[in-house]
């Protein structure tokens, strides 16, 4: 005989299944891209994911960046209380 357990979610699984999600969309788009378009569209459309990909590459930022923002933040934050 088994036992019957509740069905439970926890967060990686369902980041699995969010991630799952999304891929299958991208992967629907590219059937219909290729269904409906020609060769040149799915170059197009990988050209523009590249350098998006790129572009949010460029907008990552190194801690020592981030620790001396927050650090410049604070000294206006002083100023400006003192003033």
């Amino acid at each position: 005989m088994q036992k019957v357990k509740r069905h439970e979610l926890n967060a990686q699984e369902d980041a699995l299944i969010t991630k799952l999600h999304k891929e299958i969309c991208f992967l629907k788009e590219i059937l219909i891209i290729r269904q409906k378009g020609t060769v040149g569209d799915m170059s197009s459309k990988i050209i523009k994911l590249q350098e998006e990909n790129e572009r949010l590459k460029g907008m990552v930022l190194d801690k020592a960046k981030i620790q001396a923002m927050i650090d410049h933040n604070e000294q206006l934050k002083k100023y400006l209380e003192e003033k």
